[in-house]
């Protein structure tokens, strides 16, 4: 029995739309969690800690991508096998 074309279609966007969530998920519990029990709020907020106790932590653009591009060129890399 075939599935429709639009059937198809809406699995494969619940799978994408499962898999972003899994993502972010994933990037907010990955965080640093630390424990200042002898500073208040106000001092932890200042130096970027959230009241959940995890630093508040997000990587500039250009880092990120640097990251990536030095990723795909170790990937990419031509190897001669011998």
């Amino acid at each position: 029995m075939k599935h429709s074309l639009y059937v198809k279609a809406a699995v494969v966007l619940l799978r994408w739309d499962i898999e972003r969530e899994h993502r972010a998920w994933r990037r907010a519990h990955r965080r640093i969690a630390v424990d200042f029990p002898h500073l208040n709020e106000h001092l932890l907020r200042d130096i970027g800690i959230d009241p959940d106790g995890r630093m508040n932590f997000t990587p500039a653009p250009h880092v990120t991508a640097s990251r990536r591009a030095k990723h795909l060129r170790r990937l990419l890399r031509f190897r001669h096998t011998t």
